[in-house]
């Protein structure tokens, strides 16, 4: 058996919130608009950090550097007491730094070489927003940029096997700001760019330090699933949650549908609901916090996370005879990769 992990802290930052208030907010409203520009953006990091830290940061790095500071804020620890080898950071992006990389080939191709910005390179490398992230927040052990997979597996793993004690976990993406600008983006739909952060710790570690506990982790569940037909989607999602066993289906609460903010939508969303309500029961409650929104590529899996935490520790809705809160997760990821993370509410 190994370490409890459990969930202390995230944060968000992104064109339609930038906080977990705005976020919460949203969500109940049900309406979805891009609230915040690229210069907002600019703002808030230059308040979190400073302006001649961030004055060569594309907007990559700063949704990340941003993100992971509300998550890290939320936890309440000091800066020097995470430097430690025990402390890291996972994230996944879909697209990477797209803006950033396409200013700086459009200027080798049209121009020539000579042209190229050497301040724009570093930031077309897709980890330059993480080696931000730990060089800014003091994480100094394992540190990976993933594309187009889960981070929060990652992270669970590493800290359930005792190679980490606290890993900031999250996505990345700003494509939206690029498919604009290529004429690419739907002008009847809202398209999601951002970033979302979640911070995972050892249940040891946190209980030392007295920490607000949002949620446990008790397990996961992935796999690839190339959607032809329904049936293939319905196939591979009853094959994916058999291997969660640590609880009964049956006994969750909900599920935090992972079809809000993909293109494919609508065609997805019946396609999962016939296969959980084939697994978990006719009655289990589908929930779709971002339905409406386009798009959140590399940050969906933290996303969906963060909502079940905001279910878990909302005091207002209605909780099921004493029974502890647990939900699952869904995101479906860029390429068919399938993920459902089961959380719940935390108790000794």
């Amino acid at each position: 058996m190994g370490n409890k992990v459990v969930i202390t802290g995230f944060g968000i930052t992104s064109s339609v919130a930038v906080g977990q208030k705005d976020l919460k907010s949203a969500i109940q409203r049900k309406k979805w608009a891009v609230t915040n520009s690229r210069e907002d953006i600019d703002r808030l990091a230059d308040q979190e950090f400073s302006p001649s830290i961030c004055r060569r940061m594309d907007s990559f790095t700063k949704y990340g550097i941003t993100a992971a500071k509300q998550a890290y804020d939320h936890v309440g620890l000091e800066r020097e007491r995470l430097l430690s080898s025990r402390t890291g950071g996972i994230f996944s992006t879909i697209w990477g730094p797209i803006v950033t990389t396409h200013k700086y080939f459009k200027a080798i191709v049209e121009k020539g070489p000579a042209h190229a910005s050497p301040f724009l390179f570093p930031y077309t490398v897709t980890n330059a927003a993480l080696g931000a992230i730990a060089r800014l927040l003091g994480l100094t052990g394992v540190s990976s940029m993933l594309v187009g997979c889960c981070p929060i597996n990652y992270a669970y793993d590493l800290i359930m096997n005792g190679k980490a004690d606290l890993i900031v976990a999250g996505g990345i993406d700003n494509a939206a700001s690029f498919f604009s600008t290529q004429n690419m983006a739907d002008p009847n739909k809202v398209y999601f760019e951002g970033a979302a952060a979640v911070v995972l710790e050892s249940e040891d570690l946190a209980r030392r330090r007295g920490a607000d506990i949002l949620g446990e982790i008790l397990g996961y569940s992935t796999g690839n699933i190339q959607v032809r037909e329904e049936k293939d989607f319905i196939d591979g999602i009853r094959s994916i949650l058999s291997l969660i066993s640590r609880v009964e289906i049956s006994k969750i609460n909900g599920v935090i549908s992972m079809s809000g903010g993909f293109e494919e939508s609508e065609r997805l969303k019946n396609a999962e609901e016939m296969a959980i309500k084939e697994i978990a029961g006719e009655d289990t409650d589908l929930i779709h916090p971002y339905q409406g929104l386009t798009n959140l590529f590399g940050p969906q899996s933290t996303m969906n996370l963060i909502s079940a935490l905001m279910l878990i520790n909302d005091s207002e809705r209605e909780k099921n005879d004493g029974n502890r809160q647990t939900f699952l997760s869904n995101a479906y990821e860029y390429g068919g990769n399938f993920n459902t993370i089961l959380v719940s509410e935390y108790r000794k």
